[in-house]
């Protein structure tokens, strides 16, 4: 159980259950309930004709047609750990946002919505809803999304309150979406919880390397959404499990950062997807490639490790940049924080001594801000991060010069 206040969010993404080998996620087998609070299931989707919520894999979701029904697996998990709360996320980035736009531009196919949200959550047995419209008024929507995203709110909170369900949403971290996208105040009056998406800042559509989630706009994130109309004992800081990957001129001399790059970068083993890489498969590279590839550390705006192997370039988060960042939101009184996603931490342990480093250090750092005397995991939680610091040496070195 956790020895502080805080909430620490973790996000699923239920599709890791197909990765090969060792990226192989299982509800069963993985999930450890001791280190999150709410558990949130990623993703249900929209049916663009019948506007209802609709699941996006039915076989591993359902159990009928012989599915492997892991709505109901998941929220069975409240019984044996009563602490946990289970949501039910819809959207994603993948569902896009123009078919949301239209849903919610009118007040039959919101009524239409919330009844079939309302009834899913119920039915599966689910604590609440998380909202991840990805994003209003862009991406092909309309700029009345933003007034009308507040009204279907407005209509979903009307209807959980009746069953005292929770409502969250997934938001953009960037001022610009914010400004486009969110009504804050209103969306601080109506949500339980907001979960800012703290990460993607720089990716290959910039074509030049740099940090998937530098400190320095972290910040100013925290801050902006801090001074417009979010409380603190709201907010929940999301931090990614999963760094950036990118694709240089072999022959560029130095640590590569900010250097042009590609529009595509490589992928991983396991999850498969271009300019992307979970830690398990960033820490497996290192360990596997010792000698390859060369860490770095920006001590300055980054506060993240990169590294480097001749064109290959990765930016990433690891337990020592994690902790930084927790240290800064426990500085503005947030309410905790949130990651994307368990599955691709260190879930088998393959790099450390113990699974799920990265998340080990969150709970950690949360549990620095809690005024009562420390349990006695805290050992054990400490020689998890110290040993995940010795897997990167090199890094430490230039920590410790800085």
């Amino acid at each position: 159980m956790h020895s502080h206040k805080r909430v620490v969010v973790c996000y699923l993404g239920t599709w890791a259950t197909y990765r090969p080998g060792a990226g192989t996620y299982d509800l069963d087998k993985h999930f450890q309930p001791d280190l999150c609070t709410h558990l949130i299931y990623s993703f249900a989707g929209l049916d663009n004709v019948t506007n209802e919520i609709k699941p996006l894999d039915p076989y591993l979701d359902l159990t009928e047609n012989y599915g492997r029904g892991w709505y109901k697996k998941s929220t069975a998990l409240k019984q044996k750990y009563p602490h946990l709360n289970i949501l039910l996320a819809i959207g994603g980035w993948n569902e896009g946002s123009e078919k949301y736009s239209a849903m919610a531009s009118d007040q039959k196919t919101r009524k239409i919505f919330t009844k079939s949200a309302l009834d899913t959550v119920r039915k599966y047995g689910f604590d609440g809803l998380d909202m991840d419209w990805e994003y209003p008024a862009r991406r092909n929507g309309k700029p009345e999304d933003k007034k009308n995203f507040i009204l279907l709110l407005q209509e979903l909170r009307q209807a959980f309150n009746q069953y005292d369900l929770m409502l969250t949403a997934a938001v953009g971290a960037t001022k610009e979406i914010a400004e486009t996208s969110y009504d804050l105040p209103e969306l601080n009056r109506l949500l339980d919880q907001i979960h800012l998406m703290c990460y993607d800042y720089h990716g290959t559509w910039d074509k030049r390397t740099n940090h998937n989630a530098p400190f320095s706009s972290i910040k100013d994130s925290v801050n902006y959404y801090l001074e417009n109309g979010i409380d603190a004992n709201k907010l929940v800081l999301g931090l990614p499990m999963y760094g950036r990957t990118f694709l240089i001129n072999s022959t560029t001399p130095g640590d590569g950062l900010r250097e042009v790059a590609e529009e595509k970068g490589f992928q991983g083993d396991f999850t498969r997807e271009d300019g992307f890489a979970g830690y398990n498969e960033i820490c497996n590279i290192y360990i596997s490639s010792r000698g390859e590839w060369k860490i770095y550390f920006d001590g300055f705006d980054g506060q993240a490790p990169y590294m480097r192997n001749g064109a290959k370039w990765i930016s990433f988060d690891n337990p020592y940049s994690l902790r930084k960042k927790v240290q800064f939101a426990n500085s503005k009184k947030l309410k905790g924080a949130m990651v994307w996603s368990i599955d691709t931490d260190d879930f088998l342990g393959i790099c450390d001594d113990k699974s799920y480093p990265l998340l080990r250090a969150i709970n950690y750092e949360l549990m620095q801000d809690t005024p009562k005397k420390k349990p006695s995991s805290t050992a054990s939680l400490i020689s998890v991060v110290s040993t995940s610091m010795i897997l990167f040496g090199l890094l430490i070195c230039r920590i410790l010069v800085n």
